[in-house]
């Protein structure tokens, strides 16, 4: 706290994330699409 007072910061606000934000960060990277390999298309 010293050093943010020291800077000038006078108050600070503190939220807890929404429930989306703790979705997204427990499943975001399995949420985006899958790429296919170029092969499997390359058989169709």
């Amino acid at each position: 706290m010293r050093r943010l007072t020291d800077r000038g910061i006078r108050s600070l606000t503190s939220q807890p994330p929404t429930l989306e934000e703790l979705f997204l960060r427990h499943y975001g990277d399995d949420l985006e699409p899958q790429e296919e390999p170029a092969e499997a298309g390359a058989h169709r």
